[in-house]
């Protein structure tokens, strides 16, 4: 795991702790806006291990990114 997994995964787990928090204390406008904040970092997390999976390899005809010159015709 690495630190931005780690702050992902801290991030989702202190959003649901709040919305726990004011849930009990019954403010649940409250606890519900929570709960969205906590959907979204939880997709965030969600994306980015998904993006840690995706593995390409280096195109063939690659040279540093650079794209040789279109030739274009007036």
């Amino acid at each position: 795991m690495d630190k931005r997994e780690q702050e992902l995964r801290q991030k989702v787990a202190d959003l649901k702790a709040k919305a726990e928090e004011f849930n009990n204390s019954g403010k649940y406008e409250d606890a519900k806006a929570k709960i969205e904040e906590a959907k979204n970092a939880k997709n965030e997390l969600d994306n980015y291990l998904a993006m840690m999976q995706i593995q390409v390899s280096e195109p063939v005809n690659s040279q540093a990114g650079i794209l040789p010159p279109s030739s274009v015709q007036n």
